[in-house]
């Protein structure tokens, strides 16, 4: 059993990205709202023209690479946010004589109401990550694509490579290599907590634990060595985190064990 990364099918974020996307997307489903409203409060600009000026100031900014670009960043960043405010306003009171207007039985129309909606909290989340970002604050739980909610970050493998950006998968391989079961994860939940359902998902499936698990110490914990030894299985190849006890090292010196450990690394 191993886990991986699957990237999500996103560009690269940037603040001043996110919120070029977010307001697109609120415009664009918001104009559509519009067409449908006899007597619109208030026309829905189309803010283009203003996001695009601003990010390709961004650009020819940072190839100054100066700590007075990164501020002057910031500064067109914000702008953009502002941009982001006053269209959401706009917006907002759309969505307000839109449902007042149009009927909650017309589903067409539901539809895009709540699909304006969605495209106005998020734009309310990246303008509110955006300042977070530039105050210096921690934002848990990032958002990084409009498109995509649950793509996440998740740091995995060595320093110094690029985060990769999408979901964590957790596979589960038998002889031959032929995949018997996956778990699709948001975000980047420790390994451990993924062994104990994919045990009980490999008895659904074929009426009876494995004979060999094998896993690398991501997935060494007291809940699973016990569970290991709870259940019907030959050889349990869970490496230990941190310090071994004398225990643990003969454990892991044995053949079964080695075995295991080699299988599962393609080398055996």
């Amino acid at each position: 059993m191993d886990s991986t990364v699957t990237d999500a099918d996103i560009h690269h974020p940037t603040d001043p990205g996110l919120l070029a996307d977010a307001i697109r997307r609120v415009t664009r489903r918001a104009r559509q709202l519009h067409a449908a409203i006899q007597k619109a409060p208030i026309a829905i600009r189309d803010r283009a023209r203003s996001v695009k000026r601003r990010i390709l100031e961004i650009g020819k900014v940072l190839k100054r690479r100066t700590g007075e670009a990164l501020t002057e960043v910031r500064r067109i960043t914000e702008e953009v946010a502002k941009i982001g405010l006053s269209q959401g306003r706009a917006v907002a009171q759309l969505l307000d004589a839109a449902k007042k207007q149009i009927a909650m039985e017309d589903q067409v129309a539901a539809h895009r109401i709540a699909r304006v909606t969605d495209a106005l909290q998020d734009l309310k989340t990246v303008i509110r990550q955006s300042r977070a970002a530039t105050a210096g604050e921690r934002i848990p739980d990032r958002m990084v694509s409009v498109a995509d909610h649950d793509a996440r970050p998740i740091k995995k493998g060595q320093r110094g490579q690029p985060v990769p950006l999408g979901y964590k998968v957790q596979i589960t391989e038998a002889e031959n290599g032929f995949v018997t079961d996956y778990s699709v994860h948001t975000g980047n939940p420790p390994d451990a907590e993924a062994l104990g359902p994919a045990l009980d998902r490999h008895r659904a499936q074929f009426g009876r634990d494995p004979d060999i698990v094998a896993t690398d110490r991501g997935d060494d914990s007291a809940r699973n060595q016990q569970e290991g030894r709870d259940r019907d299985m030959g050889t349990i190849a869970i490496p230990k985190r941190g310090k071994k006890s004398e225990a643990r090292l003969l454990e892991g010196r044995t053949p079964a064990f080695r075995r295991a450990q080699r299988w599962r690394r393609g080398s055996g």
